[in-house]
């Protein structure tokens, strides 16, 4: 296999630990905020713009999903908060949050490799071992 396709199958793992990642996030905000008032999303969509210095896009925070759920669509509850519409580009890949959590996957897949060569060295070690001792007893009954 070239390597243009080792780093292909690399970025579409990596793609794909992300948008897990996000979706168990989404999820997890939804859980936390289900009991939350709307004036309460609304104040949190608010902190979200100053956080960022720019109105954020749905998919640019934690819980965007959900916030859009809630407002019937995600233009209603940046109404609702006095919001203007985002002005920059809706480029996933652009969003510090998604930056973020690329690195975050790219660290945990470069890990979970190191460990999984680690556990393989170790299981070829041992076999090496045991044929070692094959042998032996084999020689010894000779």
């Amino acid at each position: 296999m070239s390597y243009r396709g080792r780093n292909q199958i690399y970025e579409s793992v990596i793609k794909n630990m992300v948008m897990k990642s996000l979706e168990e996030q989404e999820r997890q905000f939804e859980e936390a905020h289900s009991s939350d008032t709307d004036e309460m999303l609304l104040e949190y969509l608010k902190e979200s713009a100053v956080k960022l210095h720019h109105v954020p896009w749905q998919r640019e925070i934690v819980g965007g999903s959900y916030i859009a759920k809630r407002f019937e669509t995600y233009k209603t509850a940046l109404r609702a908060a006095e919001l203007p519409n985002p002005k920059h580009a809706d480029i996933l890949e652009n969003f510090s949050r998604i930056q973020k959590e690329v690195e975050i996957q790219k660290a945990a897949y470069r890990k979970n490799r190191a460990e999984k060569k680690e556990r393989s060295a170790k299981r070829r070690a041992e076999q090496a071992a045991k044929r070692r001792q094959r042998m032996e007893n084999k020689a010894e009954s000779v």
